[in-house]
């Protein structure tokens, strides 16, 4: 819309657009990890059993998303 009244006072058509400039705020930065720094010492250093463990590690490392991980057959 701005830019059509801008056209328009450009062309004499008006003499003031009627739209004012806005000053749009930017989305905070957000981080892409899945987990913190934080977050990994204490999965770390949790009393989870060996076999859940390297499955979060895999599934951390890996990039591999939620809905991938629940299609993955794991079987002994």
């Amino acid at each position: 819309m701005k830019a059509t009244y801008e056209k328009a006072v450009d062309f004499k058509l008006i003499e003031k657009n009627p739209i004012p400039k806005l000053k749009l705020n930017k989305p905070m930065a957000k981080s892409l990890l899945y987990f913190n720094d934080v977050q990994i010492k204490l999965i770390r250093e949790s009393s989870l059993p060996g076999e859940l463990l390297l499955g979060i590690q895999l599934l951390f490392y890996c990039f591999i998303r939620p809905g991938e991980a629940s299609e993955l057959g794991i079987g002994l």
